[in-house]
């Protein structure tokens, strides 16, 4: 059986941010290839530890026409290493047009502390745009309210779901 390629995959190389941009700093530790990140606040350019490569940044709301995402059903997952907050302001277009949504985002108190917001804030910020469902143990959904939630988490994933999504599932 011969597979067809789909035509409607295109593979774009490029870091996923709140802006377009020709070139970005990419740092690759040498140790393991899948923590890179763009964050580089604590790296230095010369630091043996770090491969720096220069890669175009661009947001995801650039890759879909309005035509193709009005009223589109939209499924995404986000874990980029702290730069969660850009992707999602970089495809709030995306989010916008699309009704429903689910996305999964990874969410480290570390590294949001590290891009000088607090954690707490964060969640607010995330609150005020979806309905929020963060994993607990074994997997299961938890209420986001629980009183020490978010101080007995350092990472974990949130289900963001659209408003809207949680409108319809009510009627």
């Amino acid at each position: 059986m011969e597979r067809k390629r789909n035509a409607e995959i295109e593979l774009v190389c490029a870091v996923a941010s709140d802006q377009n941009c020709s070139s970005t700093r990419f740092f690759v530790p040498h140790e393991w290839s899948g923590s890179g990140s763009v964050r580089g606040e604590k790296l230095e350019e010369d630091d043996d530890k770090f491969a720096v490569q220069r890669v175009p940044s661009i947001t995801l709301d650039s890759l879909f026409a309005d035509s193709q995402m009005k009223e589109a059903s939209l499924l995404f997952r986000i874990d980029v290493e702290g730069q969660e907050a850009s992707v999602l302001e970089g495809m709030k277009g995306l989010l916008d047009l699309s009704s429903p949504f689910v996305g999964i985002v990874e969410f480290k108190t570390d590294s949001v502390d590290g891009q000088g917001t607090a954690a707490a804030d964060y969640i607010g910020l995330l609150r005020s745009r979806f309905e929020l469902y963060p994993f607990g143990k074994q997997g299961l959904i938890q209420d986001l309210d629980a009183s020490n939630w978010l101080s007995n988490r350092s990472i974990t994933d949130l289900i963001l779901v659209s408003v809207s999504y949680t409108h319809l599932r009510a009627h």
